[in-house]
């Protein structure tokens, strides 16, 4: 994450980075919890829907259609969560894009 530098100047950039922008991080982290207990209480109900029509059929079936549901809101979670933590390591490092130089040759 930080580009070649030795461990030691890797923490303390990190650190600073951390003080620098504490505020920042609190607003973020408040805004990204209110958001979280909101996704999850809809999540939860649709859960609760789903075990509820499945379990007309058997209740086996109302109990996976439940374990869907969250399964998905818990892999969307960790693709916002990487996706999150990538896009703001980058405005924070200032990540640098790789230019690729232009293909030359077949491609098999």
């Amino acid at each position: 994450l930080f580009s070649g530098q030795p461990l030691l100047q890797a923490i303390k950039f990190s650190a600073m980075a951390a003080v620098r922008n504490v505020s920042t991080n609190l607003v973020a982290g408040a805004l990204f919890l209110a958001s979280i207990l909101v996704a999850a209480l809809i999540v939860m109900l649709l859960a609760g829907f789903a075990s509820l029509l499945g379990s007309f059929v058997h209740t086996l079936v109302g109990e996976l259609l439940a374990f869907v549901v969250f399964m998905g809101f818990g892999v969307i979670m960790i693709v916002v969560l990487t996706g999150g933590a990538y896009f703001a390591w980058r405005d924070t490092f200032g990540g640098q894009t790789l230019i690729e130089p232009p293909f030359v040759g077949v491609e098999a």
